[in-house]
């Protein structure tokens, strides 16, 4: 190999005595068959070797000249890499921060730009036979004679940012499915950066604008978070008055009308806000629960939802938190779970399942949420349940819809924007949240079992559509919509959050509308000195899509309504009408429990109205203490499915279960033979309400039902309702022992310094992979753990998500995945009271157990009573050691396959 010292004096910043690194050894640059590569100097022998870091490969690909140059452009002492003659241009900044998983590696890995010559302004100057210097935050490029350039630094660095749109602009940037057409509800100055939104019963809309993300309005923590009452004075579908209610809030998240005020939550509270004096603005304001923990911004509680059972529902956020009642003292631990509460009492309680932005239900009870990098989950074993037997540990509360081949594909029409962080997620699902089931009948029976998910960093919102699937759903996108998404927007502005239908079907959306979203905890700290990370601060929007040429529905004034009037109201299409006219009924001291009202409601359960009006009049008779009998047993053997499962939920009121020889208990028994699974699930979770020995026979005969490749929702609805010390849940609750088989690795970790392993397998780029080969490696040793293309198990990341990473970066992650572990794949120890330990990472959390996912998909749940300490690991659970199994040639295979 030829190989050429350069020592270039010559450079006004060159790159001999240089430490670039700070790790107090010199660095050079020398020439390897026409390339430039980067050693580093050992003292202590006095020989120099490969530096673990190199340029970037465009940069690398040219012999070093006087068009290279080390200049510190952002000002953090390190020095960072412009390449730059007459025909182009590179321009890199050192990464401080090395964060492999994140696209940050050791080096210059924070890419500004780079391009042939266009003359634009943000270009930098030819170094060509110049000098060039750092001088009071410019560049300055002196060339022979003395002619000089200057350009500022904050111009060169700057991140490319296309202009904001005004709103008519903006409305004309959308893409959404034929027969649609998107409208303007709101924007600036009446509404800035709104991330939730909700009706009171007159038809305002309560809006919740987070002005103070990200880190405050002063960028060290100052409240500046708004709730704001708009309306729409004129009726024509724009709000054009705007007040404030409340401000000073630290990071709003959630508003819910409640009685004479709001709800807001707001870590490490959720409070409750009224106005006394009339005035408009509150001034009275009682924190109802505290304890939520105020993590990252856009990690916090957040609400709310109204249940068909009279609780309000809250995501947990992914923050956790202690939290406590200020009505009764009550202290709940909110780990790995969502909650429910009631404003008037305090009653708080753990839910299942932990959602991070959004826990919405459709118009039968069912729950969704979702996570930044999945779609959508269904919830479908409620902890309420789960909790009565203290001996049952369940794997999981909540299943994974979406679950199609390349299913994180995200279709968005705006033009690419550079990423903050990992690059080869672009067009992939990141930023999922706000799942929206559609309640109402406005789009068409086609968007009957719809749901709808806000992707702001692709600036779309995409569908899911649910089909029952034994006791839960599955899911796929739409018809005509396999690649292309509901609605996307050509502007990168466009930052969807919050959806919801409205109270005239439309599906609305609360549009933050900035350029940047992603937290800063996320963002490197070269890339934030390139942004202006609150661009947009002084804009909002929220819109409205509806069905075109369809006639504009009124919002209907609910507050005027009352008694029987108001019970009527519930016959309606509308899931936000009907809830609302159940949340007024609760807000009222007597249950607004007028005969005729009652009278309106027990007529509502009639067979004649919807199925979604009949399961809600049935609920809310329920919960205004008002349900006889003869109307459960009736609802027993509805015609509709959800509807029997409500009637099965009612059936667990205790005044009913003192008349064990009632008509309720045999039509509740007739469910436990019903051919719907879903129907089957609820009256396994019904009858341990019931004394043992009339549930027990049923149980069995369920149980006995699904066999023992049944469906596993149903088997732990039957455990409990079991007594825990029962002969029958002995026998049903035997422990899972099946075997986990594992990729053997001849490694003997003493002989294999990972440094020296990762040296072995650097000219891995340079070699041809054959990815059939590569699948047959996949399956073999990665399929256990992994998905990709459908195939394999969901332990760690789905590696469809890392098609197109460099391939260094694969190859140290391949062969060293202790060195970069993300949080959500951290494995936990938990040390056994009944001996052992065991290693996994939790993947779901209930009121009695843990749940540990293990190599091969396989889930062991444990009790928390038998658990003596939980602690992280300290390792990953992918073994250091695949080069015992992949070769370099091997390695390019597997690689090859990855970024098919």
């Amino acid at each position: 190999m030829k190989k050429t010292i350069l020592i270039l004096l010559t450079l006004a910043a060159g790159a001999a005595g240089r430490d670039f690194d700070r790790d107090q050894r010199e660095d050079r640059i020398v020439e390897r068959d026409g390339k430039a590569h980067l050693e580093s100097l050992v003292a202590a022998t006095g020989k120099w070797i490969d530096a673990d870091f190199q340029l970037p490969e465009a940069v690398a690909a040219h012999p070093p000249g006087d068009a290279l140059r080390f200049l510190d452009l952002n000002g953090d002492g390190f020095d960072d890499l412009v390449r730059s003659d007459d025909a182009g241009y590179y321009m890199a900044l050192w990464s401080t921060e090395v964060k492999p998983q994140l696209g940050w590696n050791k080096g210059w890995s924070q890419f500004v730009r780079a391009g042939d010559r266009t003359g634009a302004g943000n270009e930098p100057p030819s170094f060509t036979g110049a000098e060039a210097r750092i001088e009071d935050g410019s560049l300055v490029v002196v060339r022979p004679g003395g002619a000089e350039t200057r350009i500022a630094l904050r111009t060169l660095i700057a991140v490319d940012m296309p202009p904001p749109m005004p709103p008519r602009e903006a409305l004309a940037a959308f893409r959404v499915r034929d027969g649609f057409t998107v409208e303007l509800v709101a924007a600036e100055p009446e509404v800035i950066d709104p991330v939730a939104f909700d009706w009171c019963p007159d038809g305002r809309l309560w809006v919740v604008e987070m002005r103070d993300y990200p880190l405050g309005m002063d960028g060290k923590g100052l409240p500046g978070g708004v709730i704001k009452v708009l309306e729409d004075a004129d009726r024509d579908g724009r709000h054009e008055k705007a007040a404030v209610f409340l401000d000073g809030i630290p990071f709003p998240t959630g508003v819910m009308p409640w009685r004479g005020g709001v709800l807001v939550s707001a870590a490490p509270d959720i409070f409750f806000a009224e106005d006394t004096d009339g005035d408009g603005r509150a001034d009275r304001r009682e924190v109802l629960f505290t304890g939520f923990r105020p993590g990252n911004e856009q990690h916090r509680v957040n609400g709310f939802e109204w249940g068909l059972d009279g609780w309000i529902y809250a995501a947990n956020g992914d923050s956790g938190g202690t939290v406590r009642s200020m009505k009764t003292g009550k202290k709940i631990s909110i780990s790995g779970r969502d909650v429910r509460f009631r404003p008037d009492t305090g009653e708080i309680e753990a839910v299942s399942s932990q959602s991070q932005f959004g826990r919405r239900r459709d118009d039968f009870g069912n729950w969704f949420g979702n996570n930044n990098p999945r779609w959508l989950w269904h919830v479908g074993l409620p902890e309420h349940y789960l909790r009565r037997n203290p001996k049952l540990a369940v794997k999981g509360t909540k299943r994974m819809l979406a679950n199609y081949k390349d299913a994180t594909r995200v279709f968005p029409v705006s033009a690419a924007m550079e990423r903050p962080n990992q690059p080869w997620a672009a067009n992939h699902v990141t930023s999922a949240c706000s799942p929206c089931p559609y309640r109402d009948d406005l789009f068409g029976p086609e968007f009957a079992t719809s749901v709808f998910v806000s992707e702001p960093v692709h600036n779309a919102v995409h569908r899911e559509v649910l089909t029952r699937h034994g006791a839960g759903f599955r899911s796929a996108r739409a018809a005509g919509e396999e690649n292309a998404e509901f609605l996307a927007s050509t502007d990168p502005w466009f930052r969807p959050t919050t959806l919801k239908t409205g109270p005239d079907g439309a599906l609305y959306i609360a549009d933050f509308y900035r350029f940047i979203t992603e937290h800063p905890d996320w963002i490197s700290p070269e890339m934030q000195s390139r942004l202006d990370l609150r661009a947009g601060e002084d804009r909002g929007r929220i819109y409205r899509v509806v069905p075109l040429d369809s006639p504009r529905r009124e919002i209907p004034a609910m507050s005027r309504l009352a008694g029987a009037d108001l019970a009527r109201a519930m016959d309606s299409p509308s899931g936000w009408q009907r809830d609302t006219v159940q949340r007024r009924l609760a807000e009222s001291a007597r249950g607004e429990s007028s005969p005729e009202a009652e009278g309106v409601l027990r007529g509502l359960i009639s067979a004649r109205f919807r199925p979604q009006v009949r399961a809600q009049a049935l609920a809310t008779l329920g919960m205004m203490g008002r349900l006889r009998e003869g109307e459960v047993t009736a609802a027993l053997a509805d015609p509709h499915p959800a509807v029997r499962i409500e009637a099965a939920r009612q059936s667990e009121a205790g005044a009913f279960l003192k008349e064990q020889t009632s008509g309720i208990y045999p039509a509740l028994a007739a469910l436990a033979d019903d051919s719907n699974p879903a129907v089957r699930l609820q009256a396994a979770f019904s009858l341990g309400a019931w004394p043992p020995q009339l549930a027990e026979p049923l149980l069995a005969r369920i149980a006995a039902r699904e066999g023992e490749d049944g469906d596993e929702w149903i088997r732990a609805a039957v455990l409990s309702s079991l007594q825990p010390d029962s002969e029958l849940f002995g026998k049903l609750n035997a422990p899972d022992q099946s075997a986990v088989a594992l990729p053997v690795l001849a490694l003997d970790p003493a002989k294999s310094a990972r440094s020296a392993v990762l040296a072995r397998y650097a000219g891995v780029g340079k070699l041809k992979g054959d990815a059939e080969a590569g699948r047959v490696h996949f399956q073999n040793l990665c399929a256990i753990c992994h998905i990709m293309g459908g195939e394999g198990k969901e332990v760690g990341p789905d590696l469809g998500m890392v098609r197109g990473k460099p391939v260094d970066w694969l190859v140290a992650a391949i062969l060293d995945p202790e060195a970069n572990i993300e949080a959500r794949y951290s494995a936990w120890q938990a040390d056994l009271a009944s001996g052992g330990a065991m290693i996994g990472i939790v993947a779901a959390e209930t009121a009695n157990s843990l749940t540990f996912r293990l190599p091969g998909g396989i889930e062991r749940a444990v009790l928390r009573d038998d658990i003596k300490e939980l602690k992280p690991a300290g390792i990953s659970l992918m073994p250091a050691g695949f080069e015992a199994a992949l070769d370099p040639q091997a390695m390019a295979d597997l690689i090859a396959w990855l970024n098919k």
